[in-house]
């Protein structure tokens, strides 16, 4: 395995999977029947937010572990707001997703909600692994 692979690419994909994996079952309990009268903020948002730090935590750890410097495990653990990002940058500008009422405030929104809160999120979990490694003394 190739060192971009083991620092910065199987990290990452652990935190995505992670933070893509606990959205999913968040939305699967939300539309649960006995759920139907809380809103989306309660029910989805606000959990997944809480679950973040750990994702971003994960991706972080194991690029550190695996030896990677400062700027793969950042990468690694907002690995997932990254994906996001470009995978809605890129729907939006092939129109494959069409804003129903484009204004400004629709999308500072959306940017809020679905990329600048998960990114502090998944950053709170990242941060304790940005620390230098102090070199161990021999015993």
């Amino acid at each position: 395995m190739n060192r971009t692979t083991k620092h910065f690419w199987l990290p990452g994909l652990v935190s995505l999977t992670a933070a893509m994996g606990s959205l999913m079952i968040l939305i699967l309990i939300s539309l649960q029947p006995r759920f139907l009268g809380r809103s989306p903020l309660q029910m989805v948002i606000l959990p997944w937010l809480i679950v973040l730090p750990f994702c971003g935590a994960a991706g972080a750890y194991l690029s550190g572990r695996l030896g990677a410097g400062l700027r793969a495990r950042l990468v690694a653990g907002l690995f997932p707001t990254i994906v996001l990002f470009a995978l809605s940058t890129i729907l939006i500008l092939t129109r494959l997703v069409v804003i129903a009422r484009p204004q400004w405030w629709n999308g500072s929104v959306a940017l809020a909600v679905g990329i600048i809160l998960p990114s502090v999120s998944l950053l709170l979990g990242t941060m304790p692994f940005l620390r230098a490694k102090k070199p161990r003394a021999a015993a």
